[in-house]
């Protein structure tokens, strides 16, 4: 478990280009070496009392992005748990993207378990604004987060592109999974969004949203091939049985009707070289 700092406004600041894995024990060699579920690798914004929330972190991770020096893709983060961001204070950016603000830049965001994390307005977990081009989101998970309004997963003020990812007990009045603002714009492929309070996928003002290929409760008007039965959960909440732990396993079951049932062309290339083999363009 890794702390950014002893203060509030203490986070992991990505810089530009560098590319930053988790998932190792430390005896390996080569990156397809790391094992994520066994070696896992936590980002933690509880750096005061456990007991207390409103001493952690406004943001456990953000970027050094700037708006004439934003980050680009060849920023990266893999393979991580991002869990105690609190940002709780209703002033400017302290009150958004509690577990990632991101902010003008689009770093590349991959493997990544958002757990227990709460924002007072836009993204318990991750909240992104400012940036031109698309935010991508692949191969990660959001459980338990939460926000007093819009979303305890993801707060879109932007642009953004959820692949492969799995939102579950994601909280917040405004919509509970992923909340897109007015003049926002997201697509989402081959992902699932199930028990979120508070609602799914919602859209505020003239936002635009596409979904395909993807399990939603209660459906998705702007969807196609959307899948609405219990995607079967190995345990959603863990051993435990809390929401918003390191325990959560959001794996599927055998049976799961989400299982194949994804559109292979839409699968992203390794742009995070995941396995270090340095080929970005495979799947």
């Amino acid at each position: 478990i890794y702390f950014p700092g002893t203060t509030r406004e203490a986070s992991f600041v990505l810089p530009h280009g560098v590319a930053v894995y988790g998932g190792f024990r430390g005896s390996e060699v080569f990156r397809n070496q790391r094992n994520l579920r066994a070696n896992l690798t936590v980002l933690s914004g509880e750096i005061g009392n456990p007991n207390i929330k409103t001493d952690n972190t406004y943001h456990v991770v953000t970027t050094a992005s700037t708006y004439q020096d934003p980050v680009d893709a060849t920023t990266i983060l893999d393979g991580f748990t991002i869990t105690g961001g609190h940002a709780n204070v209703e002033a400017g950016d302290t009150e958004k993207g509690g577990g990632f603000l991101n902010s003008f830049g689009t770093p590349t965001l991959v493997n990544l378990n958002f757990v227990g994390n709460y924002a007072l307005n836009h993204g318990g977990a991750l909240a992104t604004k400012s940036n031109v081009a698309p935010l991508m989101v692949v191969n990660c998970t959001f459980s338990g987060n939460q926000a007093t309004h819009n979303a305890g997963g993801i707060g879109n003020l932007s642009r953004l592109v959820v692949i492969n990812s799995a939102f579950t007990g994601n909280s917040g009045s405004n919509g509970g999974g992923i909340v897109n603002l007015s003049g926002s714009h997201a697509e989402i492929y081959n992902s699932i969004l199930w028990g979120n309070p508070g609602g799914q996928i919602a859209l505020q003002g003239d936002a635009v949203v596409t979904a395909t290929y993807s399990l939603v409760e209660g459906g998705f008007a702007w969807g196609e091939h959307i899948l609405t039965n219990d995607p079967l959960f190995v345990d959603a909440d863990g051993p435990d049985d809390v929401l918003g732990t390191l325990d959560d396993d959001l794996r599927l079951q055998a049976g799961s009707p989400a299982l194949d049932a994804g559109d292979n062309t839409q699968l992203p290339g390794d742009a995070a070289d995941s396995n270090g083999n340095g080929n970005n363009a495979e799947n």
